[in-house]
């Protein structure tokens, strides 16, 4: 028998106790504001990859025009649409307790669970998940009704959940172009699909994305 390391133990606590958040929230029908009816934000970062074919200022300014493009795209879409034109931990957890809030995009580098941010941080899945985080207590936790659009990278490091999953009602709602690189300018449209397959199982799809798509060599 295959010995299961302790990074894998505690990714599948981590997953399970995530699993029983989301289905304790769906029970108390704990939601935000209906797509349509509730405010999309749109976060744009300013963190940088410098290994990139642009320049730092290159990849901020079409960071922000995909942005802007997708502002003016989507108003009539929803009750209103917010560009933010930078990628802060504190404002986006603020965004996710707002319910007037119903759907996200991200937009810049990152991962299938984790999105850069300025001052060369992150905010990762796991940072949406834990109850225990002082951050993300209160009266306002509930579940997203709209989309989480991850308009990011979506490699697959090993022991990933993909980042909008703590936060949606609708598994189909976490929007990602999953297992894909995409480029800093003009992603194919195509790209960004539900990496979930259907509603439900959340766990078991986890694990076949996991087999599918992270590093061979980087299991154990």
């Amino acid at each position: 028998m295959e010995k299961v390391s302790k990074s894998t133990k505690r990714f599948n606590k981590n997953l399970a106790k995530l699993d029983d958040q989301r289905n304790r929230l769906l029970e108390e029908g704990k939601f935000s504001l209906a797509s349509g009816m509730g405010k999309l934000v749109i976060i744009a970062s300013k963190s940088v990859d410098y290994e990139s074919n642009y320049s730092p200022d290159k990849q901020v300014e079409l960071f922000i025009e995909e942005g802007e493009q997708l502002q003016e795209q989507l108003r009539p879409y929803h009750a209103d649409v917010v560009l933010r034109k930078s990628a802060l931990y504190d404002d986006i957890i603020s965004h996710v307790h707002d319910k007037e809030v119903s759907d996200m995009i991200f937009i810049g580098h990152g991962s299938i669970g984790a999105f850069w941010l300025e001052g060369d941080t992150k905010l990762g899945w796991q940072d949406l998940a834990h109850e225990n985080k002082e951050s993300l207590m209160g009266t306002d936790r509930h579940l997203k009704l709209g989309q989480i659009v991850q308009r990011v990278c979506g490699n697959f490091p090993v022991r990933s959940v993909p980042l909008g999953t703590p936060v949606v009602a609708d598994l189909m709602n976490v929007i990602a172009p999953l297992g894909k690189a995409i480029p800093d300018a003009h992603p194919d449209e195509s790209l960004f699909r539900p990496v979930y397959t259907h509603n439900g199982d959340m766990v078991s799809q986890v694990h076949a994305m996991n087999e599918r798509f992270s590093d061979q060599n980087d299991r154990k």
